[in-house]
C-alpha cells in the first residue's frame, strides 16, 4: 500500500512513512532514538487485516490504542 506524494512519482511506500514518523519524528523532537513499540494484532481496529498488510493498516487505519511499549 502506498500514499500519494507529489514530489516522487506520486506515492510513498509504507516503510518510508514509518521511517518519517519514527526516525525523523524523533529527530525533529531532539531525541536520539524513538522507543520501540509493539502492535496488538488482535485489536478490533485490525480485525480482518491479513498479517502481511498489518504495517499498512497501522499507518493508514489505526489509532494509538493499538500500540504499546515493546
Amino acid at each position: 500500500m502506498r500514499a500519494r506524494c507529489p514530489d516522487r512519482d506520486g506515492v510513498i511506500d509504507v516503510d518510508e512513512l514509518l521511517r518519517i514518523g519514527s526516525v525523523e519524528g524523533a529527530a525533529a523532537l531532539g531525541l536520539d532514538v524513538w522507543g520501540e513499540v509493539g502492535a496488538d494484532l488482535g485489536h478490533a481496529s485490525l480485525a480482518g487485516v491479513a498479517p502481511a498488510e498489518a504495517r499498512a493498516a497501522l499507518v493508514f487505519g489505526c489509532g494509538a490504542d493499538v500500540l504499546a511499549p515493546a
